[in-house]
């Protein structure tokens, strides 16, 4: 617990507020806007492999649409957190 905790500070404090843990994203709020959502990191992230690039949630989000597209699986997308954590940022 402590390698993980540590592991999400450091992170963090390169403004890298995704980390994978398998398939499953953590994010950590950074309070503040950070230039993660632009159209432009949109299409990085498009039709690519979900390891290709740094933890994203356009990446968990485009796997889950190309599975449920390409491989006709049903999925699933929880996000959780403390009220006010930022989840509908």
């Amino acid at each position: 617990e402590d390698v993980f905790l540590n592991n999400l500070e450091q992170r963090f404090q390169r403004q890298q507020i995704y980390t994978y843990i398998g398939n499953v994203v953590i994010s950590v709020n950074p309070y503040e806007q950070l230039p993660l959502y632009t159209t432009a990191i949109i299409e990085d992230y498009r039709s690519r492999n979900i390891y290709e690039l740094p933890p994203h949630i356009f990446a968990i989000t485009d796997d889950a649409y190309r599975s449920m597209r390409d491989k006709n699986l049903d999925q699933c997308v929880i996000i959780s957190g403390e009220s006010g954590s930022g989840k509908t940022e």
